[in-house]
């Protein structure tokens, strides 16, 4: 046994077999059986006093054991044992400068949520009820927030003529909304270089690649709306903020 096993031991990645031989192995040794457990904990749980606890305890058990050996006049020591003591507090302690000093995950789906608005559409107002053109019931589905009715509609729309950016960019959203951010990303990617409803598309593309955790493209679209003054500039570097700290938990 070597210590790349204790490794995939503590982290799962052992197979049936070899995970039942190891722990009938701990059965059979009491100090590797102890140390394992002693850190079987939730990663939150894992603070600084713990590990300055177990490093205090691993050295007074190898100085007890040392001197136990002398006493009795035995020279012998288990150097497998102590290294997989050894070994565990090194793991663990990775473990827990992660927990404790860059654990800022932030959860993408509660971003999106936070931030997600759909956006007014004015064709409702402006072309009024009685309008009976497809354009006209698009709008007014997606004002009723019957987005797939919408997305039926402005799919149709965008068939007939593909150049149209407005209704490019309530399709993506129609498909956002519909947690269909995948086909989102590709309607709303083709539109970006448009100047009529430039903000727009880029805030509703960095959220529907917040939604798939796309956490580098959300960020370079988000990066793009804070440089101009614009109705997105301060949520975009808000999350900006808390994307950081995500990605940099888990560098």
């Amino acid at each position: 046994m070597d210590n790349e096993t204790i490794k995939k031991y503590l982290s799962n990645q052992l197979s049936p077999i070899d995970r039942n031989a190891f722990e009938q192995e701990m059965e059979n040794d009491p100090f590797l059986k102890e140390s394992v457990e002693g850190w079987s904990m939730n990663d939150e749980q894992l603070t600084m006093a713990h590990l300055n606890s177990f490093e205090k305890e691993i050295h007074e058990r190898i100085d007890t054991k040392i001197f136990e050996q002398k006493k009795s006049k035995v020279l012998y020591m288990n150097v497998f044992k102590f290294a997989a003591a050894a070994c565990v507090f090194g793991i663990l302690c990775a473990v827990a400068y992660r927990v404790i000093f860059t654990n800022k995950n932030v959860d993408e789906q509660k971003i999106y949520t936070a931030y997600f608005k759909p956006l007014t559409n004015t064709d409702v107002t402006v072309r009024g009820e009685n309008d009976t053109t497809d354009e006209a019931k698009a709008a007014q589905a997606y004002e009723k927030e019957d987005y797939f009715e919408a997305l039926n509609l402005y799919q149709k729309l965008v068939a007939n003529n593909p150049n149209n950016v407005k209704n490019n960019l309530f399709l993506g959203i129609s498909f956002l909304a519909t947690n269909q951010e995948k086909r989102a990303i590709d309607v709303l990617s083709k539109i970006t270089q448009s100047e009529e409803f430039h903000f727009d598309i880029q805030w509703y593309l960095a959220l529907s690649y917040i939604k798939n955790k796309e956490l580098q493209n959300a960020l370079a679209t988000l990066n793009n709306l804070t440089k101009e003054e614009n109705y997105y500039q301060k949520e975009a570097q808000e999350i900006i903020d808390k994307l950081d700290g995500k990605i940099a938990s888990k560098d």
